[in-house]
C-alpha cells in the first residue's frame, strides 16, 4: 500500500446484475447478491490460458477448454450453450454467432478483432472486447531477441569452435546500444 496507510474495506454495494468478477481480497461482500440465484455463466476457453483468469472468475462461471472437444466442428455444434467465448486461436463468424443462442460476450485474448465477425455479434447484441498491449512487452522481447542474435552470427561461429579453433576476430560485432 502507498506511504504506509491502513487498508480499508471496499464498501458494501450490491453487484450488477449478470458477469461480475469476484469482489477484491478484503471487500466487503454484499448482504444480498442479485446473482447469487442465477446460474453460474458457460464460458468457452482457449486450450491454453493462464490459470488466473479463470481463477478470478470461478464463483460466477464455469469452464470448457476448446481441447475438449474431439475437432472444431464439434466445439462449433456446441456453441449454442456458451454465455462467453474467449478467442485466442479460433475464429467466430457470422453464422456460428447466430447459433450461439445464449451468448453474451465474446473476448479476445490478445489485440485485434479480425477473428470475430463484430458487425454479426452487434446485430445479435453480443459484446466484443479484446486486450490490446496486454502482451506487448512479451511480444517485443521475442522480436528483439532473434535481431541481437543474429548480429553475432552464431551458426557461423558454432563449426570453426566445433573443429578447435579459437579465432573470434571474423564473428565479432558491435555492441548493440540504446
Amino acid at each position: 500500500l502507498d506511504g504506509g496507510a491502513a487498508a480499508r474495506p471496499v464498501a458494501a454495494v450490491p453487484r450488477r446484475r449478470g458477469f461480475m468478477p469476484p469482489p477484491r481480497p478484503g471487500a466487503v461482500e454484499p448482504v444480498s447478491d442479485p446473482t447469487s440465484d442465477r446460474e453460474p455463466w458457460a464460458v468457452l476457453l482457449p486450450a491454453e490460458i493462464h490459470p488466473a483468469g479463470p481463477e478470478s472468475i470461478a464463483d460466477v462461471a464455469r469452464f470448457t477448454r476448446a481441447d475438449e472437444y474431439p475437432d472444431r466442428a464439434a466445439m462449433f455444434d456446441d456453441l449454442a450453450r456458451f454465455d462467453a467465448v474467449v478467442l485466442r486461436s479460433f475464429s467466430l463468424g457470422a453464422e456460428e454467432i447466430e447459433r450461439a443462442t445464449r451468448l453474451k460476450t465474446v473476448a479476445r485474448h490478445g489485440a485485434g478483432l479480425d477473428s470475430v465477425d463484430v458487425a454479426a455479434a452487434t446485430e445479435h447484441g453480443v459484446l466484443v472486447s479484446n486486450t490490446p498491449g496486454a502482451n506487448a512487452h512479451a511480444v517485443a522481447e521475442g522480436a528483439s531477441a532473434p535481431a541481437l542474435a543474429a548480429r553475432r552470427r552464431p551458426p557461423a561461429a558454432v563449426a570453426p569452435v566445433r573443429a578447435g579453433g579459437r579465432d573470434r576476430a571474423p564473428f565479432q560485432s558491435r555492441e548493440a546500444r540504446g
